[in-house]
């Protein structure tokens, strides 16, 4: 399908106006500088290239909105439209729409694309909410910190998870003793968060009520990989994203199998940035499983060694299934 706008000369394409907007709304990872960005290019990883683009290099002119790869000149197109339905892993006609829609009318762009996104999902899109004082660092040797040991991290594990991860404590409030995990959307906005009891509590978990909105370790998992792999619970995630960090392997949390449209598009959204999306949660949740894969697109894991991904010493019992 070829875009008609690029027939005219006189036409330029919305991208120099509105490049920003359209990568940071679709949760699209760009830098505008550096040695492999051309002068009035902003560049991303390469959909086409995979997990063999480990930086950003395809560029795309702001001025024109033709794109090449700096690694293989054979990916290269003058469709912005259809570079966009590639990398977010959306119908055509929806990312045309998102391209051109400041082509239509007088509208504001930014207006026309909330509309767009809208329309994606037949829920209401949150508001970023403010980050809550009373959630601050986990500091060594505090009780969160001990806590945090219990969950298999020795002090060298657990400086490094602590430094790379979004992990943080309440000691005041509604969260009070609790170990919170932000939640951010693909474009990096706080939308929530859920707070995991250290001591007894009737009630495990708390999550604000936009929490779903958003992916977990979002600073972990936008930018691709060998595999993304979907757990159900936070400590599931972060094990797994642990284990997995100098193998390409990345994980975000589900709180639940009943995941809500939202989250499904920005896994769906996500997993054109990995080589493979895979499900892996409790021994036993084969069901759920098979369940949550057909939603967002995945493949299912077996756990057969430990109770919960939580568990696990290494992915030994994992690559296998994710090279398949």
């Amino acid at each position: 399908m070829k875009c008609s706008h690029y027939r005219s000369k006189n036409i330029m394409p919305t991208l120099p106006r509105n490049s920003k907007v359209i990568l940071e709304s679709m949760g699209i990872p760009f830098i505008e500088e550096g040695k492999n960005v051309k002068r009035g290019n902003v560049c991303i990883h390469c959909p086409y290239c995979g997990s063999l683009d480990p930086s950003f290099h395809l560029g795309i002119n702001i001025k024109n909105g033709r794109w090449s790869c700096w690694r293989n000149a054979s990916h290269r197109g003058k469709d912005l439209a259809g570079l966009i339905s590639k990398v977010c892993h959306i119908p055509y006609k929806t990312a045309h729409g998102i391209v051109w829609s400041g082509l239509r009318d007088r509208k504001g762009f930014k207006e026309q694309l909330q509309d767009i996104l809208d329309k994606m999902t037949q829920e209401e899109k949150p508001k970023p909410i403010p980050w809550p004082k009373q959630f601050v660092p986990i500091m060594e040797k505090d009780r969160f910190w001990e806590y945090m040991r219990t969950r298999g991290y020795n002090t060298k594990a657990l400086r490094w998870v602590l430094k790379n991860y979004p992990i943080y404590k309440a000691n005041t409030g509604n969260y009070k003793d609790r170990v919170i995990f932000p939640i951010y959307d693909l474009s990096g906005n706080l939308t929530g968060w859920v707070g995991r009891a250290i001591g007894a509590s009737k009630r495990r978990y708390m999550m604000e009520k936009w929490g779903n909105y958003g992916v977990l370790f979002r600073n972990r998992i936008a930018y691709g990989g060998r595999a993304l792999v979907i757990c159900e619970g936070p400590f599931d995630s972060l094990r797994v994203d642990y284990l997995g960090r100098n193998l390409g392997i990345h994980s975000t949390a589900l709180f639940s199998t009943n995941i809500k449209p939202s989250l499904i598009r920005a896994l769906r959204l996500l997993s054109n940035r990995y080589d493979t999306m895979v499900v892996l949660l409790d021994k036993g949740e084969e069901t759920n499983s098979i369940k949550v894969a057909l939603e967002v697109g995945a493949k299912v894991i077996p756990l057969r060694t430990v109770k919960d991904p939580a568990l696990l010493g290494s992915l030994d019992s994992v690559l296998p299934f994710i090279d398949q």
